[in-house]
C-alpha cells in the first residue's frame, strides 16, 4: 500500500507540473486551402487540440481511420464553417481525408501519451462526466483484461482527497457514479491505476 502511494504521489506531481505549463494541452493548426491541408502530417500528445481552419475552397475534414476509443469526426470547412476543434483522447494513428477532394486531399497525424504517462493496459474509452463538479462524478470505461483497480481523487498538491474504488475488476463495462463530499472549489486529479500504469483526469469542483 505504501509503494503504490508513493507511486501515485510522484505521478500526481508530474501532472501537477504538466498542468502548471499547459492546463489544455497545446493547439495545432492545420490549415485547409485548395487540394491541400497544410501541415498533412503531424506528432502531438494525448490532451492536445487538433484546429483546421479554411483558408479557400470547399472542403471537408473527415475521419478515415482512429485508433480505438477515439471519437470520429465529419464536418464541413468552407466560408460559412470556417475552423473545427477536436481533442486527442487517445494514442494511435489518425488518418482523414477531404470528402469532395479526394483523392489528393488527405492528412494523418500521431498521437503518443504524455513522457511519463499511458494508458492502463486493461482499460479502454474512458469516460468522465461531467468534467465541472457539484457533488457526484461518473466513471465508465471498459475493462478488457482482469485486474484490481483503484480510483482516487487527489489535489493539485499531490495530497489524496478520496479513495472511491478500490476493487478487483473483471472483464466488462464498469460505469458508476460517485459522491464527493463538499470540498473547496478548484481543479483536481482523479487518477486510475491499474498495476503499474496511471490515467488521469482532470475535474473541476465548484
Amino acid at each position: 500500500m505504501k509503494k503504490r502511494l508513493i507511486q501515485i504521489i510522484t505521478y500526481s506531481l508530474f501532472i501537477v507540473i504538466v498542468s502548471t505549463s499547459s492546463s489544455q494541452g497545446s493547439t495545432y493548426i492545420i490549415e485547409v486551402s485548395d487540394f491541400q491541408f497544410s501541415p498533412d502530417t503531424g506528432n502531438y500528445l494525448v490532451g492536445d487540440t487538433v484546429k483546421w481552419v479554411w483558408v479557400s475552397g470547399n472542403h471537408t475534414t473527415t475521419s478515415n481511420g482512429v485508433p480505438a476509443g477515439a471519437e470520429v469526426w465529419s464536418v464541413l470547412i468552407d466560408s460559412f464553417h470556417t475552423s473545427f476543434t477536436y481533442i486527442i483522447k487517445a494514442a494511435g494513428v489518425y488518418h482523414y481525408i477531404s470528402v469532395p477532394d479526394l483523392p489528393a486531399m488527405t492528412g494523418e497525424f500521431t498521437a503518443t501519451w504524455p513522457v511519463g504517462i499511458s494508458s492502463p493496459s486493461n482499460i479502454s474509452e474512458l469516460i468522465v462526466t461531467p468534467t465541472i463538479v457539484d457533488n457526484y462524478v461518473s466513471i465508465k470505461f471498459q475493462v478488457l483484461e482482469s485486474g484490481r483497480v483503484y480510483i482516487d481523487l487527489y489535489d493539485l498538491q499531490g495530497k489524496q482527497q478520496q479513495t472511491l474504488f478500490a476493487s478487483e475488476l473483471f472483464p466488462g463495462e464498469f460505469n458508476r457514479s460517485f459522491y464527493l463530499p463538499r470540498r473547496s472549489a478548484g481543479l483536481y486529479l482523479l487518477i486510475i491505476q491499474c498495476g503499474s500504469k496511471n490515467l488521469s483526469k482532470k475535474i473541476i469542483i465548484r
